[in-house]
């Protein structure tokens, strides 16, 4: 009770100290001055925190970007690597066929005599081919020939005549495919 009373007259515990009677401030003062220092150096250590963490989310997020980028170069790179590879086997096993695909289609009607001449591994490959149609297997020579380009096939007919260019087809191919997923990678 007498210390309600008493509470909002100065307290001269700190006259040891030096000070002076008028200069002491209360208990009620004392705390509050003190709460509010314990506010304002939770609020700093906060501040100081928060902007620690606002820098290693923001180096976070550049790594990210970063390993973004790399693996996306890298699956290009791969996919790039793989159709090098897959494409120069797919086109020898499916060759015969293609040209007899589009073989039958390019080869006019009126043709008495069509001379095809290729390798001879690749006409291995497409005498059974040539053979199942109807139409190109009344009319059709196959000649073997030796040829340095690789894999080439010439189709003459008297009137005209054609040239199946596959390594060179293949070269371009893969070029494009290089040069695609080169500009899709720098675009992302």
């Amino acid at each position: 009770m007498s210390e309600t009373i008493f509470a909002n007259l100065p307290s001269f515990d700190g006259l040891a100290d030096g000070q002076t009677p008028g200069r002491l401030k209360s208990r009620k003062a004392q705390e509050a001055e003190r709460a509010e220092q314990e506010v304002e150096a939770k609020d700093a250590s906060f501040k100081r925190q928060m902007t620690a963490v606002e820098a290693t989310l923001n180096s976070l997020a550049d790594k990210i970007t970063a390993v973004e980028a790399e693996a996306r170069q890298q699956t290009n790179e791969t996919i790039v690597a793989i159709a090098g590879r897959l494409f120069p086997e797919l086109s020898k096993r499916f060759l015969a066929d293609e040209i007899a695909l589009h073989l039958q289609a390019l080869v006019p009607a009126s043709a008495v005599e069509v001379e095809i001449r290729a390798e001879p591994d690749l006409l291995d490959r497409l005498k059974p081919v040539v053979e199942r149609s109807n139409r190109l297997a009344d009319v059709c020579k196959l000649t073997p020939e030796d040829a340095p380009e690789g894999e080439r096939v010439e189709v003459s007919w008297k009137t005209g005549g054609i040239s199946f260019d596959f390594d060179g087809l293949l070269e371009a191919c893969l070029k494009h495919i290089d040069t695609t997923h080169s500009a899709i990678g720098a675009q992302s």
